[in-house]
């Protein structure tokens, strides 16, 4: 079962340039989501840094905003709006949800978050739980509380150009049984940024999770900044 996109081939040595990425939450006495420690992004397999691609709508900046504020405080925001500049300051917390937005915005916000919390990809996964939650609202908080794992992550696709004005999303179940799910995402034709991709890894995972998938895991095999011709995600859960 796929979306009315094509399947791209594999491209040479694809099953080498894999980025493992699997979040395991812990339950705190509080009932507060932690997380095992997560490595970085792999900088040394970056071989590409494609200028991005697009427009993407602007329902990121909010949460981006709040998250920074409550976890890192008002100095290391502060540090965030200069590090971006005074056109993307502006922005922060000033842009609409609704209104599209240079992916090429998104690109440098996250590359500077990245570089504010030092690189650590635990922090990001923090950040895309919270930003997912953030945007659950009216239909996507009906469809993440009435969707199977499966049925959301079919749905991945097709919600692509929701937020994106560019690039094509498909969604292919590869496997699915009793006791486990298997599915494929690829993105063809859209590129933003390295820590773009570490954000959607762990939105998609935290997303399939959300809709009642147990012992989730995200791996992006393809990136388009490791020089391939796509980014691809492969998704398993129970």
């Amino acid at each position: 079962m796929q979306d009315d996109v094509s399947q791209p081939p594999l491209t040479a040595g694809e099953s080498l340039t894999s980025h493992r990425v699997s979040l395991e939450l812990i339950t705190n006495a509080k009932g507060e989501h932690l997380s095992k420690k997560q490595p970085a992004i792999e900088t040394s397999r970056i071989q590409v840094r494609k200028p991005a691609t697009g427009n993407d709508k602007g329902d990121y900046f909010e949460p981006l905003y709040l998250w920074v504020l409550d976890r890192l405080g008002k100095e290391a925001f502060e540090g965030l709006r200069e590090a971006v500049g005074p056109e993307l300051a502006r922005l922060l917390p000033g842009a609409d949800p609704d209104k599209w937005y240079p992916t090429e915005y998104s690109a440098r916000i996250y590359d500077a978050l990245f570089k504010l919390v030092d690189e650590d990809a635990d922090k990001i996964a923090d950040f895309a739980r919270f930003y997912l939650y953030e945007q659950t609202k009216g239909f996507m908080r009906v469809l993440m509380t009435f969707a199977s794992p499966l049925q959301l992550a079919l749905r991945v696709g097709k919600m692509w150009r929701r937020f994106h004005d560019q690039g094509r999303a498909q969604v292919e179940l590869v496997e699915a049984d009793k006791t486990k799910t298997h599915a494929r995402f690829t993105i063809l034709d859209w590129w933003a940024s390295p820590v773009n991709c570490l954000v959607n890894t762990f939105f998609y995972e935290e997303m399939v999770r959300v809709a009642g998938g147990k012992h989730v895991s995200c791996e992006e095999i393809n990136c388009v900044h490791r020089g391939d011709e796509f980014c691809r995600w492969e998704i398993y859960w129970e």
